[in-house]
């Protein structure tokens, strides 16, 4: 979660890809390392980690998606509609 929220491309590819990883795993305020890495813009860390299974709809603590946090916490609008959009293809692949 700290490499994704840190912007660490290179270790949250390793820890992402290990097929142990937990993306769904919630932390501190039930934030994932997808929320971590949409609330800081994170943009490559966000793809890789939805590539990979993170669950876009995951809410944390405040009720607040990675979609949210991403337009809220950097005012990053491309990055706020890539997440969106995952979170509609999550729910719609669900149906």
């Amino acid at each position: 979660m700290r490499a994704c929220g840190n912007g660490h491309l290179n270790c949250a590819k390793l820890i992402i890809l290990d097929e142990r990883s937990n993306l769904k795993l919630q932390g501190a305020g039930q934030a994932t390392a997808l929320h971590c890495a949409a609330a800081f813009g994170y943009r490559q860390c966000v793809e890789i980690s939805l590539d990979e299974g993170a669950g876009p709809t995951i809410r944390d603590k405040d009720s607040a998606t990675a979609g949210d946090l991403a337009s809220q916490e950097n005012g990053n609008a491309d990055l706020a509609r890539l997440l969106k959009q995952a979170e509609q293809d999550w729910i719609a692949d669900r149906k």
